[in-house]
């Protein structure tokens, strides 16, 4: 059998989010994963719940 090997690249993004403004994270997103595109990546990964710009309470907060 012939071994198939192939290279990936993945972008990591970290962003601040624009808060709870969905469209606007999401135009913050793709120009991002342009921008990742543009500089190599095949596949551009975002913190989970990113575009809704979720956040920890600060623990000073409890």
């Amino acid at each position: 059998m012939e071994e198939i090997t192939s290279i990936v690249r993945v972008a990591l993004l970290q962003a601040i989010a624009e808060g709870m403004n969905l469209p606007a994270n999401m135009v913050k997103g793709v120009d991002l994963c342009r921008r990742a595109k543009g500089m190599g990546a095949d596949i551009a990964l975002f913190p989970e719940m990113w575009s809704i710009g979720y956040s920890f309470p600060d623990s000073a907060d409890r």
